[in-house]
């Protein structure tokens, strides 16, 4: 008997020392953190983890939902073309007058007032059709508008990629022009699902500024209010053409938003 309880005695001893080593992170160089297959946050001036969510960058799929992480991890300090992409914190942006102008028409200093749309993912400009199915009553609303001919915006808006780690926007967008708009509704009450938009670049642009950034508060997305983002833009460099990309439609990358 007494051997038995030794032995038993041995192997929990064992097992309480394996433990406690798997449960400890392992921590890189860069502070992240891996407790059971999910991510340690290290909190600023502590020398603790906590966990947080599952860790990114499982695979490539995952290379847009970190980027600005990604361009911290891949410059670092040095100041590489990474590194360099300045990020727009949209909601202390601050709310900043254009004058007095019709939406889509050049303000002073070649600015011009577009809606903006925040995606988390990159576009690089070409002359491709491109898909966006709208779900969300902002995006939704947004495209009712882009329809309108009688609207101010002439069918134009920007998209510009969002980091899903920070929830900042990069300074730079893409112009686009709405080709194609369509309603899906619901065979039962007619009621609005989604509306499709079909669009092409139009050229590059730098973000000025943001004139009502309280449209994505957390209190907008959580009641899903239908007020979109407005920016004031300045157009840089040239307007892409059909040699640049494929002339066909892009259906099968449409983006969901």
């Amino acid at each position: 008997m007494r051997s038995f309880s030794f032995y038993f005695g041995v192997v929990g001893v064992v097992l309480s020392i394996t433990s406690r080593a798997w449960a400890k992170p392992l921590c890189g160089d860069h502070g992240n953190c891996f407790l059971w297959g999910r991510r340690c946050v290290r909190q600023p001036g502590a020398g603790r983890s906590i966990a947080s969510a599952p860790a990114p960058l499982n695979g490539a799929a995952d290379l847009g939902t970190a980027f600005e992480w990604l361009a911290v991890e891949r410059d670092g300090d040095a100041g590489g073309p990474v590194s360099s992409i300045r990020w727009i914190d949209i909601v202390d942006s601050g709310k900043v007058s254009l004058g007095k102008h019709d939406g889509g028409a050049e303000a002073g200093g070649g600015k011009v007032r577009v809606p903006l749309y925040p995606l988390p993912a990159t576009y690089l400009p070409s002359g491709a059709m491109q898909m966006l199915n709208n779900v969300e009553p902002r995006n939704m609303k947004m495209a009712q508008d882009l329809a309108d001919e009688g609207g101010p915006w002439d069918g134009i808006f920007c998209v510009v990629l969002r980091a899903a780690d920070t929830g900042r926007i990069a300074e730079v967008g893409t112009l686009m022009r709405v080709v194609d708009v369509e309603e899906h509704r619901s065979y039962y009450d007619k009621s609005l699902l989604r509306i499709s938009v079909r669009c092409q670049a139009e050229g590059v642009v730098r973000i000025e500024s943001i004139e009502n950034p309280d449209a994505w508060s957390a209190e907008s997305r959580l009641y899903r209010l239908d007020e979109y983002l407005i920016a004031g833009v300045c157009t840089i460099g040239k307007k892409p053409s059909k040699s640049e990309g494929s002339s066909g439609d892009s259906d099968d990358d449409s983006i969901v938003a």
